[in-house]
């Protein structure tokens, strides 16, 4: 399946749940419910079913079955949504920051309607260790989606938390002040070690000493279960025993990886973020990629960061974030109204174009998806069928993926190989995929294990031959970079 798009400007979310279809369709209606409401993602969704032939002698009628041809009766199906984090009573939308409720549930109904009575349906992930899930699954209306239905006996439809713990986190200085051990996957987990077929396993190569991070994370899970010889994740068994994976990613940007997609989403289909290396400490010069040039400053602010933090009282720590966000403001706006302004400073915790690790662990992820079998071995072809619809009718831009302004595109981006999908979202968002981390590095990295196929010939389909009207703003310290025909 060629990676397909569409783009329609006057399509937007449905406001009311449980996100009925706008007009009555033929193939919807009985268990899943035949109310009428405003939910217009049918429409686009079906049109690009209809545009790839899906399940074509079958459509406008009753028996019409899109995703037939890769879920079959009784298979057990994954949905998941970008669900990063819950708006939390900041000035955050919810249609940015997170898959929209009206998306999953067209999804949702096309994977009941291909189960034809029978399977398992999870709609799950594993969130920011800070977010709630609970908060989340009402902004997603789960409830009132699930309760939509009237479904048989032989069908399961639940939501989950993949995460093993929740915390409570002081936000003024960013630390933790309490942890909660969560039920997490009731199948369990399987403790997945790469060993050499990591992509991480090169960094350690090249630098015996390194130090891989997490911010806020036990640093010491992280090193152990990260280091040369040994690259373990921890995958909950919900999504080793899955049939069919269908990655509801947001179109965004992010502060390490230039974009958030396909790839990126699958950050939350590990158990334990520690688990997760993000960046290595120090500098390029130090065979590091924590931040772009080393200064005394900097290297006293890692230290005190990840060593003093927890032994420094409130009131202190609340002077030093007062002048750092005096400081941080002033920069960033004198880099906004387009001044000449070092923005190295701002390079902390691997959120830069240089870093060299995040992508390796996001390989390492989507190798895991779609190349172990149920019980965690590393197969040499796909083991269960994938989907990807990207979410993009509002997407975000600047500061992403959480602190990043809205930016509507009416956009829906559907294929089958993780990397075209986040070229093909990349390209809309006005970038230059070579230089996105995560989709450029697929070729220059021979692997036996190979998860993509992708061959950057940006031979994307496109339904309506519509664009996205100008370039997404990149954040801070990507700028300069991510643009096309940029130096």
């Amino acid at each position: 399946m060629n990676t397909t798009y569409i783009i329609d400007k006057e399509i937007g979310y449905g406001t009311r749940p449980p996100f009925n279809p706008d007009k009555k369709y033929p193939e919807i209606g009985g268990n899943i419910g035949e109310g009428i409401g405003d939910n217009r993602i049918y429409d686009i969704l079906r049109r690009i079913f209809v545009y790839k032939k899906m399940d074509e002698a079958n459509f406008g009628t009753v028996n019409w079955n899109p995703f037939g041809e890769f879920i079959k009766p009784g298979d057990r199906v994954v949905l998941k949504p970008n669900w990063v984090t819950e708006i939390r009573g900041r000035k955050y939308y919810q249609e940015q920051l997170i898959t929209h409720p009206s998306v999953i549930r067209v999804v949702l109904d096309y994977v009941i309607i291909a189960l034809k009575g029978k399977g398992d349906i999870t709609i799950c992930d594993a969130p920011m260790q800070y977010s709630s899930f609970s908060a989340l699954v009402k902004e997603s209306y789960l409830e009132e989606i699930l309760n939509n239905y009237s479904l048989p006996k032989e069908i399961s439809l639940k939501y989950m938390d993949l995460r093993q713990e929740e915390v409570e986190l002081d936000e003024t200085r960013s630390q933790i002040i309490k942890r909660t051990r969560l039920e997490g996957d009731p199948l369990g987990y399987t403790e997945i070690d790469l060993g050499d077929k990591s992509y991480l396993e090169e960094l350690c190569i090249e630098n015996t000493n390194i130090r891989f991070a997490v911010s806020d994370y036990d640093e010491e899970i992280t090193r152990t279960n990260q280091r040369r010889g040994i690259h373990k994740y921890l995958i909950p068994n919900t999504i080793l025993s899955s049939d069919v994976f269908i990655n509801l990613p947001k179109m965004k940007t992010h502060r390490r990886t230039g974009i958030t997609g396909a790839m990126k989403n699958l950050i939350g289909i590990n158990g334990s973020k520690a688990y997760l290396v993000h960046y290595s400490k120090g500098s390029p010069n130090e065979m590091g990629d924590e931040y772009q040039n080393y200064t005394t400053m900097k290297g006293i602010a890692s230290y005190v960061d990840y060593k003093l933090k927890p032994y420094i009282p409130n009131v202190i720590w609340k002077i030093i974030r007062y002048f750092w966000m005096i400081y941080k403001t002033s920069v960033q706006k004198k880099a906004k109204s387009g001044q000449s302004t070092d923005l190295s400073f701002m390079t902390s915790n691997g959120c830069w174009p240089g870093n060299r690790t995040i992508w390796r662990t996001i390989f390492d992820l989507n190798m895991i998806l779609l190349l172990a079998d149920k019980s965690g071995e590393l197969k040499t072809t796909r083991q269960r069928k994938y989907l990807g619809i990207v979410d993009g009718i509002v997407g975000m831009e600047g500061e992403g993926p959480i602190k990043g302004d809205p930016r509507d595109t009416g956009t829906i981006i559907m294929g089958d190989d993780p990397v075209s999908l986040d070229a093909c979202m990349a390209d809309l968002m006005g970038f230059d995929i070579e230089k996105i981390p995560s989709v450029s590095n697929v070729r220059n990295i021979n692997k036996k294990f190979s998860f993509s196929s992708y061959n950057m010939k940006n031979d994307y389909q496109n339904v309506t031959n519509d664009k996205i009207s100008r370039p997404f703003n990149p954040p801070m310290t990507w700028k300069g970079h991510l643009e096309k025909n940029s130096e």
